[in-house]
């Protein structure tokens, strides 16, 4: 009977745990108002920042995942590009729960791939988690397992896409 109620007792411990957990990883924190309007936004590589400005006002700092760390050279490298890029489109149909497509490559980096005999790549983005995925909420972001984009969790996406329009510039450095 003891060893029962102490099996019981480990269950209940261990389904409060995770059911704790899987709270804290999607609970928003610090929640950007509604009526928020972004003029940029820096992603910070090294700090795995996305920063959204208006003007020199900083309006709000998320944590990213990324691609692999160092300057992307070419397509297939997973890594996340460096320079100034805006936001083409709103996709909030897309592998990714919601989606907003940077303009790269530029001619900038179709001319350093072509240095190193490679194609620059397709499209980068600034996106949510993979669709299916969402459960994961902050948790994501331990690793850097995009192929080069950059990644918040899918609150934040949803934040972001209100705030940023079409044509918003995106810096991106380490």
């Amino acid at each position: 009977m003891k060893e029962l109620t102490r099996a019981r007792s480990l269950i209940l411990t261990i389904f409060g745990i995770t059911l704790g957990l899987v709270i804290w990883m999607n609970m928003p924190v610090d929640p950007l108002p509604a009526n928020a309007h972004a003029t940029r936004i820096a992603i910070d590589k090294d700090a795995h920042t996305a920063t959204l400005y208006d003007g020199e006002k900083i309006l709000k700092v998320y944590k990213v995942a990324l691609g692999t760390p160092g300057p992307k050279v070419a397509e297939y490298d997973g890594k996340t590009p460096d320079g100034n890029y805006f936001i083409q489109s709103v996709e909030p149909q897309s592998t990714y729960h919601m989606t907003l497509p940077l303009n790269y490559p530029t001619v900038g980096d179709m001319v350093e791939a072509a240095q190193h005999n490679a194609h620059a790549g397709g499209i980068i983005s600034l996106h949510g988690v993979k669709n299916g995925w969402s459960w994961l909420g902050r948790a994501h972001r331990l690793l850097d397992w995009t192929d080069g984009s950059i990644a918040v969790t899918n609150v934040e996406i949803e934040e972001i896409v209100r705030a940023v329009p079409t044509g918003t510039p995106v810096s991106i450095w380490e």
